[in-house]
């Protein structure tokens, strides 16, 4: 964890280790194997003075299948409980010197004796059959007055996610997008905000600006103004789409407004618009998953929306450094039915098989 303390100290549930001892893939054979839960409990806190209160803290948490939440006690019962960084997707993870704020719900300020616990939640979420995995940090908890007008920005996309029907495509962020796909399916700009202040904010906006590999803003909108309720998530979605005219780098700047709050912390995304290649990634490997186990064979695919007729020459994958030497592997290219509940996954073609 990247916290101003962290020479000092911080708190860490370490699922992944206490799951396998240190050896990746050695599943359940570390010291305490998931399912585990990890909980770490306050004294009691006196809050009798203070109608609103929030928690600061700097957070950093990776997830496979585990959960991070904080709890409320109340004189040794529990009151409720807030989920954190529930917008974090399977092998994801937040920043090392990411912040967290945590308003406590109404019932909880006010009271004399609350307890406050920090909780890993690596049993009930299963993906794939497994549960937990990988960690959490926590380092630097402060308790604050909530302030009057707060905006939070918990994700931002700029393939249109939140807003665009499955029934157009699945609007994922490609990294790598080809010009033909581009110009068919523009950048649709998105941003999630939560209002997390003690008032509601008016004019609540985001914002965002993109500007090519050599520092020139090519576009800006932003969403219409509305006003955002205190407690309230809202997705906002850009005015205007944007189709760049060139292959290259685009910088993408996001950040959010209202009447009371000038601007939020910006943040960046980055993607390239390429002649012919296609991704999710930056073609850097962060995390594995297992295919062609004992257990059974798997495959791990990608979904690309196609809205122009293109041609596909190949298909690239990264091997991990503890595959198998002379195991098989090859690429198929499948296309999707999504009318049908689960999605229909038709077969096209097969590559030749390759030796690693």
């Amino acid at each position: 964890i990247n916290s101003a303390t962290a020479s000092t100290g911080f708190i860490i549930f370490d699922s992944d280790y206490y799951d396998n001892g240190g050896t990746v893939g050695a599943f359940g054979t570390g010291m305490y194997p998931t399912p585990h839960n990890g909980e770490l409990m306050t004294d009691y806190i006196d809050l009798t003075m203070y109608p609103d209160v929030m928690i600061r803290m700097n957070s950093y948490h990776r997830t496979f299948a585990g959960q991070a939440f904080v709890r409320f006690y109340i004189n040794g019962t529990f009151n409720s409980e807030v989920q954190v960084h529930s917008d974090l997707d399977v092998n994801d993870g937040t920043a090392a010197d990411a912040v967290a704020l945590v308003r406590l719900p109404t019932s909880v300020p006010g009271n004399a004796n609350v307890q406050i616990s920090f909780v890993f939640e690596g049993t009930t979420n299963i993906v794939n059959s497994f549960s937990g995995y990988y960690f959490w940090m926590i380092d630097d908890i402060e308790l604050m007055e909530t302030p009057a007008h707060l905006m939070d920005v918990t994700d931002v996309v700029h393939g249109g996610w939140n807003s665009v029907p499955v029934s157009q495509g699945f609007s994922m962020d490609y990294t790598f997008k080809p010009l033909i796909q581009s110009n068919a399916n523009p950048y649709t700009f998105e941003m999630i905000m939560a209002n997390i202040g003690a008032n509601d904010l008016t004019g609540a906006q985001m914002n965002i600006e993109v500007y090519d590999d050599i520092n020139t803003q090519v576009f800006s909108s932003n969403s219409t103004p509305t006003t955002l309720v205190t407690l309230d998530t809202v997705v906002f979605v850009a005015n205007q789409t944007y189709a760049p005219t060139n292959i290259g780098m685009y910088n993408m700047r996001f950040w959010g407004s209202s009447d009371s709050i000038t601007y939020t912390d910006t943040t960046y995304m980055q993607a390239i618009i390429t002649d012919t290649i296609y991704g999710r990634d930056y073609g850097n490997p962060s995390g594995s998953w297992r295919v062609g186990r004992q257990c059974g064979g798997l495959q791990v695919g990608n979904i690309f929306d196609i809205y122009a007729a293109d041609e596909l020459t190949s298909v690239s994958a990264h091997v991990a450094d503890y595959s198998v030497a002379g195991a098989k592997m090859f690429g198929v290219l499948y296309e999707v039915d999504t009318t049908t509940s689960p999605m229909g996954f038709i077969m096209i073609d097969q590559t030749d098989d390759y030796t690693i």
